[in-house]
This record gives C-alpha cells, sequence and structure tokens, in this order.
C-alpha cells in the first residue's frame, strides 16, 4: 500500500523514491486485492475521489495485476510474516 501512495503523492517522503523504482522496473505489476482495498480507502481519504479513481483505472488498463490470493497460499504467507 505504501508504494501506491507514495507513487500518487507528491508530498509524500517517497515519492521520488517511488517514482524512480517505477522507472526500473522491467516486470509487471502485482498487487492483492486486500492492498487494493487498502490503498483505494487511503487515497480517497487523503487525496480525494479522482487519486482514487486513478488508482483503479489503473486495474482496468492492465498496468496492474491483481494476485488472487487462494487459502493454499496461507502456509507460506504465515512463513514471510514470521520471517520479516
Amino acid at each position: 500500500t505504501g508504494f501506491w501512495l507514495a507513487l500518487a503523492n507528491r508530498s509524500d517522503r517517497y515519492h521520488t523514491q517511488a517514482i524512480a523504482i517505477l522507472a526500473n522496473v522491467n516486470e509487471p505489476l502485482i498487487t492483492t486485492w486486500a492492498v487494493v482495498t487498502e490503498t483505494s480507502y487511503l487515497l480517497l481519504t487523503t487525496m480525494g475521489n479522482h487519486a482514487q479513481v486513478s488508482f483503479i483505472n489503473n486495474l482496468s488498463l492492465e498496468v496492474i495485476t491483481v494476485f488472487d490470493l487462494q487459502p493454499h497460499h496461507g502456509r507460506r504467507i504465515c512463513e514471510l510474516m514470521e520471517q520479516y
């Protein structure tokens, strides 16, 4: 969520870094529905409807792919949560 918020908000302290990272990414941008939901809410409450609509529009333009988490992914998620 933090990455998407930093991209959208020029006042975010990580905005410049997020833009630089995005410029160097040569892979698809992938997120999850949980992150889409959280990002949409935070964009709406901090930057307004236009920012939220712009973010969601990137989904329809297939700029961002949404990975569909399944129950069997839970084990790996827990492993990563414990590790980090």
